[in-house]
């Protein structure tokens, strides 16, 4: 015991260090954990105890409404916000599979079709990094042994904090599909509906000044169509609906309370045909101009509210065109009490370009929607939806109205495995067309990693 004290006594001594006589917390173990390999991201480097948290009171960045007609996925709050005390894991791997069956009644008579939807998702995660990536897609069977690829997507997405003020992130998308002949808004010579592919990258810079964040964004998009097959045995070319769109914007958000943000975004959408509008008989080249500003909350993750209003204006190049203005309004609401319920409820304004074989310059959309799901169980989930979709074109007296509504259940049967059923009813008005309904019942499995 002399001799433990001895030493003891010494190591005290030694303890001290450099004198002061305190201890330094980033070199204290208990700082960052036992399992921390890297002292510059898990001790001194993180100060404030999680990277980030001057973003805690960021209400609902990763919401944010960018102009759609921009066509830029919203980028939100770009900095990771890693525990100190937890490493992230390296690399995840998911995969699932689901066959759907599904029963068809609509204008057009009744169908059955058969749906297979596999999907594969990795993510990986570094110091200062975060990358996922993943490939899905849906093949449709009909009754009378067509298969169609719906939903064809591959997409990319990486982050990368520069420190602890200043983020980026990348974004990278690839589409492929193709409607049934039967959809609603297909002209009734449709025979064979034509492919669409599309492709698009955005790129956002964000910084922090104290308690304003600043955010860069810019992107590139092409959308290719292929031939339309029509009942009469011809095919149709496509390629006044081909296109190469460009965008930029800045938004500024700044934090007026604990639960509050105000936000203001400008952006520009620059619009490329292959060429000239049969139906307009002139380019269709333009520029999308808007502005907005709004209010967005987050209280304590139970509500959500984000409300902006701001003023839009599509500029063509050629002079037989005229300008188009349009207001613009948006609101969202989320309500989540606990983990078992969470309503939403969303309204939108777009301006954007129409089909060109509508022979309208622009069309101007107005959407609602609503949503519910409720969780009776740790087996059992359920869901509604309802949304409406209002169009108007300019230079065209069409218009296109469409309504649907829907219910769902989900069955945990294990740990992999899920049965699913839902059913749907829509109404689709697209002048000068008669009104169409339908009503959809699908059920199926999925089988998850």
């Amino acid at each position: 015991m002399a001799v433990l004290g001895y030493f003891m006594s010494g190591f005290g001594a030694f303890a001290a260090g450099d004198g002061s006589g305190t201890n330094n917390q980033n070199l204290l173990r208990g700082t960052f954990g036992t399992d921390c390999t890297e002292p510059l991201i898990c001790g001194s480097y993180f100060t404030d105890g999680e990277y980030g948290e001057q973003a805690s009171n960021q209400s609902q960045s990763d919401q944010l409404e960018l102009m759609p007609e921009v066509g830029i996925v919203p980028l939100g709050n770009v900095l990771p916000t890693y525990s100190a005390n937890v490493l992230p894991p390296a690399t995840q791997v998911d995969w699932s599979v689901s066959l759907r069956g599904a029963y068809q009644k609509d204008t057009d008579g009744e169908r059955f079709e058969v749906l297979v939807a596999p999907n594969v998702a990795i993510s990986h995660r570094a110091s200062a990094a975060e990358y996922s990536a993943s490939l899905g897609a849906e093949i449709v069977r009909q009754n009378d042994n067509i298969y169609r690829l719906t939903n064809g997507a591959l997409d990319f997405d990486a982050q990368y904090a520069v420190d602890n003020v200043t983020g980026a992130r990348l974004s990278a998308n690839l589409t492929i599909d193709q409607a049934s002949p039967k959809d609603p808004g297909l002209a009734s010579n449709v025979a064979t509906a034509p492919i669409v592919g599309s492709g698009s990258a955005q790129i956002a810079i964000l910084r922090r000044f104290g308690m304003l964040d600043v955010e860069l964004r810019g992107n590139a998009e092409r959308e290719i169509y292929s031939t339309t097959g029509l009942k009469n045995g011809t095919w149709q070319d496509n390629s006044e609906r081909n296109r190469t769109g460009l965008g930029f914007g800045l938004q500024t958000i700044h934090e007026l309370t604990g639960f509050v943000d105000g936000f203001a975004d400008i952006s520009a959408a620059r619009d490329i045909y292959d060429r000239d509008s049969i139906g307009l008989g002139t380019s269709q080249n333009s520029w999308t101009l808007s502005a907005r500003a709004g209010l967005r909350g987050n209280w304590s993750e139970v509500v959500e509210a984000e409300i902006s209003v701001g003023y839009g204006l599509r500029k063509f190049d050629s002079a037989l065109l005229s300008d188009v203005p349009m207001a613009l309004a948006d609101a969202s609401f989320t309500y989540r009490p606990d983990e078992t319920l969470e309503l939403v409820a969303q309204f939108g304004t777009n301006i954007t370009s129409p089909d060109p074989v509508t022979s309208a310059s622009t069309m101007i959309e107005y959407e609602a929607s609503g949503s519910a799901r409720y969780v009776i169980n740790e087996w059992l989930a359920t869901r509604a939806n309802i949304s409406g979709r209002w169009a108007r074109f300019a230079g065209s007296a069409q218009t296109e109205q469409e309504y649907s509504a829907g219910v769902g259940a989900d069955y945990e049967m294990n740990a992999h495995t899920k049965f699913t059923t839902d059913y749907s009813y829509g109404i689709s008005e697209i002048t000068p067309n008669p009104v169409e309904h339908s009503h959809r019942v699908e059920v199926g499995v999925t089988y998850s990693r």
